[in-house]
């Protein structure tokens, strides 16, 4: 890759893009030979990866924060759960289920936004935090459902009889619809002539669909980002005013940017039910949301290349890089400090203070903090968002030529 960027300039990119296809098409080969095993943790990061490409259309391209993104990944999570696993009796073909778990999610951008097309910056973070906490809620207690026809059983109350309503579903006995706590397991995976059903312990195919879908994301959102709704999504982030006096539907617009967002998400949450062939509520928390919104920031907003920079760097620490000091740092407080210190209570906490896997969060948010002091815009910065946080640089810098004439 070095060697490369001493081509010329009109031959570099194609040649990088090349470069970088074959190492990933070859990953999955190297990755046994040399028996580092992380192909499994690849995965998770191509998974995170679209998730955040996804949250940079409303949060990058369109400036809308949104805080509960992990909802629209337990939509699509779970839309696949109940439409692939014994949950419900159903068992749809995975390549189907995974475009309708994508438009639920899209449908649930949109019910999201609606409420929101007046609010900006904080009020808009609390609105989209509240619903990224409600999702996971509704998943949990989603296990006794009944649904009786609205006009019969009012009726029914009015008069005192609620026995007339009408049952609609649920009638015989309720409906567990989503396992409460102990979500939905298992959940049938996808199956291709050659290779047959899809197995826990063969990661190959798995690795090359979630590349296919990180791949194709990245080229429609970047066929997004040039198109006119696009520059409308950037004109609403730069100027919301400007842009409605500019003749821009700043409801129609507001609500793509949430439902196209969404639709990635949805992607993403078919592809992880069908991977762990299990969902539970707990694993979309806001955390989720953080980790994801922390990728978009450190890589840099509005910058697909960056955010992507950004998922790698902050899941690669996260599972890989992590894990390994917490095993250096144990055999070092095992061997050289536990055995010194007499006091029960000083020994947990130095376990806890020396295990960096308990205090990842706060890892990434000092790393945040340090960012937003040193480099504001993200690693590789989108040009306008740098031209704004930088703009006394650059007049200063314009300044400086006009007095020494440069």
């Amino acid at each position: 890759m070095a060697a490369l960027q001493g081509l010329h300039p009109s031959l570099r990119k194609q040649a990088t893009l090349v470069a970088l296809a074959f190492v990933l098409i070859l990953f999955p080969f190297i990755d046994q030979l040399a028996q580092t095993r992380w192909i499994a943790t690849t995965i998770e990061i191509q998974i995170f990866i679209m998730l955040a490409l996804g949250l940079n259309i409303t949060v990058g391209f369109a400036g809308l924060l949104d805080l509960g993104y992990a909802a629209f990944f337990a939509i699509g999570a779970y839309t696949t759960g109940l439409l692939s696993s014994p949950q419900l009796n159903i068992h749809w073909n995975f390549w189907l289920v995974i475009f309708i778990a994508a438009g639920v999610a899209a449908i649930a951008g949109v019910l999201l936004g609606t409420p929101t097309l007046r609010l900006r910056g904080d009020y808009l973070a609390i609105v989209t935090l509240g619903f990224g906490e409600i999702v996971p809620v509704l998943f949990r207690n989603l296990t006794s459902v009944r649904i009786d026809e609205p006009i019969s059983k009012i009726i029914g109350g009015l008069i005192g009889r609620p026995e007339i309503a009408l049952c609609l579903l649920g009638c015989e006995s309720p409906i567990n619809l989503t396992g409460g706590e102990s979500g939905i397991n298992p959940i049938d995976r996808p199956f291709l002539p050659i290779i047959g059903t899809f197995t826990s312990s063969n990661y190959y195919p798995w690795y090359y669909l979630i590349l296919l879908l990180v791949v194709l994301a990245y080229f429609f959102i970047g066929r997004l980002r040039d198109s006119r709704l696009g520059r409308a999504w950037t004109a609403i982030r730069e100027d919301e005013l400007a842009a409605s006096a500019m003749g821009i539907n700043l409801v129609k617009t507001k609500l793509l940017a949430f439902s196209m967002g969404a639709t990635f998400s949805g992607f993403a949450g078919a592809f992880y039910a069908a991977y762990i062939s299990a969902i539970f509520p707990s694993v979309f928390d806001f955390s989720v949301s953080v980790i994801i919104l922390c990728m978009v920031i450190l890589g840099g907003l509005g910058n697909m290349n960056g955010v992507i920079l950004g998922g790698i760097v902050i899941m690669g620490a996260d599972r890989l890089v992590l894990p390994q000091l917490a095993k250096l740092l144990e055999g070092i407080r095992n061997t050289s400090i536990l055995p010194y210190i007499a006091n029960p209570q000083w020994q947990d906490f130095i376990r806890i203070s020396l295990d960096p896997t308990q205090m990842r969060m706060f890892l990434f948010g000092l790393t945040l903090v340090i960012m937003m002091l040193v480099r504001p815009e993200g690693i590789i910065p989108d040009k306008q968002h740098q031209a704004e946080l930088h703009s006394d640089e650059l007049e200063n810098q314009d300044a400086l030529a006009k007095s020494t004439g440069v």
